[in-house]
């Protein structure tokens, strides 16, 4: 089974990249020959001013993996990711080959839903959803 790992680097040594969309590239390795990986270069999706997670899901899909582990998906992503049939897998951290060995042993979580990224769930304009709340001057 094809796992894609974001990573800052290249080689198992490199550590996880926490940015799905945003990764520089993705470390390619096989479930039954985990000492082997090939590289995926992100770069033109990692660096599109919007969109990035879509693109780089799509990307990840046509590479022909079957798992994704990174730090966070975006919901766009995971909509892409999940319709293909991948499983994503969040909480890693250290080097892609501890990020294997973690998957391996079960120590990581399955996420269903998007966690929130930079920016997200702040409401309209970034804001800080204070509402109506009070604190202004009567007539």
């Amino acid at each position: 089974m094809l796992i894609a790992i974001s990573a800052t680097d290249r080689g198992l040594g490199a550590t996880v990249d926490p940015r799905f969309g945003r990764a520089r590239m993705f470390a390619l390795v096989d479930s039954d020959t985990p000492e082997e990986v090939r590289m995926l270069d992100n770069v033109g999706n990692s660096d599109q001013l919007s969109g990035a997670g879509i693109s780089t899901a799509q990307a990840v899909v046509d590479a022909g993996a079957k798992v994704v582990i990174s730090g966070r998906v975006g919901p766009k992503a995971l909509d892409v990711l999940s319709a293909a049939g991948l499983e994503i897998y969040t909480g890693a951290d250290g080097s892609v080959s501890d990020a294997i060995s973690a998957w391996q042993a079960g120590r990581l979580t399955p996420v269903t839903e998007a966690m929130p990224g930079r920016g997200m769930g702040r409401g309209r304009g970034g804001g800080g959803g204070r509402g109506m709340g009070g604190g202004g001057r009567r007539g």
